[in-house]
């Protein structure tokens, strides 16, 4: 293949899309885990859990959204940052643990998923 047949404008556009597609999945393997971790009493901070993309970047957030506007559940943040005595086992750092301890794991492989089939 010559320079003159080279695509590359095609190829950084294929990229670009699997690695999007590779944050939304990595988001799902955290949220699963948070979905584990998170205080449950009536369920409704677990109900609560968002997932927004855009282009590379998804954020994924529990009663509020990183990107602003208003809390949905104003506990939210209070039951993410402070330990108390959470029934069943569940805790605070219900987001935090699971990116560190799954993120990297899981953003890997989906990358490596998704860019295979390129």
């Amino acid at each position: 293949m010559g320079w003159k047949n080279f695509k590359g404008d095609r190829l950084a556009k294929k990229i670009k899309k699997a690695a999007g597609n590779a944050t939304k999945i990595a988001a799902d393997v955290i949220g699963e885990e948070a979905d584990q971790q998170v205080p449950l009493d009536e369920g409704t901070l677990q109900a609560s859990q968002r997932k927004e993309s855009e282009g590379l970047t998804t954020a994924l957030g529990y009663g509020y959204m990183p990107n602003g506007g208003k809390d949905k559940i104003p506990y939210a943040r209070k039951w993410h940052e402070l330990p108390a005595n959470f029934q069943h086992g569940r805790k605070h750092n219900y987001l935090r643990d699971p990116v560190n301890s799954k993120g990297v794991r899981a953003l890997t492989k989906a990358l490596a998923n998704e860019f295979r089939k390129l």
